[in-house]
């Protein structure tokens, strides 16, 4: 299953290793850009070793981990990490929504961020109005998540309800901007006259 990047045009991202906290580091280590997930708790242990080297290295956060968990080191290191993997160990578990938002809205942090893990077509959006760059699923049995389906699950939904992470106006601030919410606000207030007389 390929990586997707969840911007317009939707396209294949370069698929990153996800190592654990046993698994070594690839030998030779690539030249190019490529990034190796590894997990915050080996990060800490090797992150100054790592950033010696010049090594191009992400992080993966397990779906348990959260701010009270990244110590100032995730903090600090923000800025110079270019990925932060998110674990979606179940579709049903979705406290990687709340991290990534919190990643981007309260932390400042500008990397890809990459769900992991058992995603599914219908959590796109969500997971796009959240921060999300790309999904690298693992597991899909039945085809759904193709270049096509990312696409239009992402087009899917014109308006939306709330501010989010995505950048998008909520439908209140665009009829405010185009003035719809004047003339809505106008015949609410010409039928409350009329019920009343």
């Amino acid at each position: 299953m390929a990586p997707f990047r969840l911007d317009f045009p939707v396209r294949v991202a370069e698929s990153l290793p996800v190592l654990g906290v046993e698994d070594a580091l690839p030998n030779p280590y690539p030249d190019n850009a490529a990034t190796v997930l590894l997990p915050l708790v080996r990060w800490r242990e090797e992150r100054l070793d790592l950033i010696d080297a010049g090594l191009s290295v992400g992080v993966w956060l397990a779906s348990t981990e959260g701010p009270e968990d990244w110590g100032l080191t995730l903090a600090e290191d923000m800025a110079r990490l270019p990925v932060i993997g998110l674990a979606f160990p179940a579709f049903t578990d979705g406290r990687a929504y709340t991290t990534a938002r919190l990643l981007r809205e309260r932390h400042g942090f500008g990397g890809e961020l990459r769900a992991l893990g058992d995603v599914k077509i219908d959590q796109v959006p969500l997971m796009a109005r959240c921060g999300f760059d790309a999904i690298d699923p693992k597991g899909d049995p039945k085809g759904a998540l193709t270049e096509e389906a990312v696409t239009k699950a992402l087009s899917r939904f014109r308006h939306v309800y709330q501010h989010a992470g995505d950048g998008r106006p909520a439908l209140w601030a665009e009829r405010r901007s185009t003035g719809a919410l004047k003339d809505t606000k106008r015949r609410s207030t010409d039928a409350l006259k009329e019920t009343v007389a």
